[in-house]
């Protein structure tokens, strides 16, 4: 899935040049601790890297909880 920023939606989209922003939905093969950008920013932010090289930049919007995982909501 990809969203362009011009409001057109594109289900076919392979990359992202220079200076576009998207929404994008990414899969990991490997658990990651995330939270959504509003309610925790430092938890919500992400930058994706590959040789060194930053290759992407953002913030997770919302989060597909995982099967058989436990979530403990700490006291405010």
């Amino acid at each position: 899935m990809c969203s362009l920023e011009n409001g057109k939606k594109n289900s076919n989209c392979t990359f992202l040049k220079s200076n576009m922003s998207a929404i994008v939905r990414i899969r990991c093969a490997n658990f990651l601790c995330l939270e959504k950008y509003e309610d925790n920013p430092v938890l919500g932010s992400f930058t994706l890297r590959d040789e060194g090289l930053t290759i992407g930049m953002g913030k997770v919007l919302r989060l597909k909880p995982v099967k058989g995982t436990v979530t403990i909501q700490a006291p405010v």
